[in-house]
């Protein structure tokens, strides 16, 4: 996971955005067939807890927002808490979760503090 920000060393943004995978890896098997013969696993599952990707993200988006700067990510809705949770761990104290249309906190926004 670390080749994440790799192309990008030393830039800074004012948004980062990202759907990472979120499926942990005891739940890829009892995908519907639909994704998990659709979709490469690579793009499905992160990590033993489903948080790998996101947490890999979290703990470096800091160095490449310019301040003020926004994380967006789609996160699992059973999930959503323990990302903010990571969100705080990696240093930042504008997090939020917001929902979507079927009303399932599903978006995990991060803001870095301005200068």
């Amino acid at each position: 996971l670390g080749h994440l920000f790799e192309p990008v060393v030393g830039e800074r943004f004012d948004l980062i955005v990202s759907n990472p995978p979120y499926i942990a890896e005891p739940e890829y098997a009892e995908l519907d067939p639909g994704v998990r013969d659709f979709e490469p696993r690579e793009a499905l599952v992160s990590g033993p807890d489903g948080l790998a990707h996101t947490r890999a993200i979290l703990e470096r988006a800091g160095e490449y927002l310019a301040p003020g700067g926004l994380v967006a990510l789609e996160v699992d809705s059973r999930r959503a808490e323990q990302s903010a949770g990571l969100a705080w761990v990696s240093g930042f104290r504008d997090v939020r979760v917001e929902r979507d249309v079927f009303d399932r906190p599903r978006f995990l926004l991060v803001r870095k503090e301005r200068a």
